[in-house]
């Protein structure tokens, strides 16, 4: 949360929406850590797999098909039982640190 999921979002969220700086905090925190939920159900192997799909996926952020490519990732984790759901409460901390600390500055 503190290492890399505020930091991002806490950079993103003057110059993106929202969404999308809320999609792209997920999006690092995934591709540095691999989700314990997923490795849990699914092996170490495998959610290190993910991770690193995740970090191809980041590497096109600027391409104008980017939403297409996130959704396309969204239906392949759907398909295949994936639930990067640890990844997404680190996302929320990350969001909630971040409007914490924009209130008491």
């Amino acid at each position: 949360v503190f290492e890399i999921g505020y930091p991002k979002y806490h950079e993103l969220k003057d110059s993106k929406t929202k969404n999308e700086a809320c999609l792209l905090t997920f999006l690092t925190i995934l591709s540095h850590v691999p989700d314990t939920l997923i490795s849990r159900k699914y092996g170490d192997d495998e959610a290190l797999k993910i991770s690193l799909m995740t970090r191809d996926l980041l590497k096109m952020r600027d391409s104008a098909d980017f939403i297409d490519r996130v959704s396309e990732f969204d239906e392949y984790l759907f398909k295949n039982k994936y639930n990067p759901g640890t990844t997404a409460d680190l996302t929320a901390a990350s969001i909630f640190v971040s409007y914490l600390k924009s209130n008491f500055e």
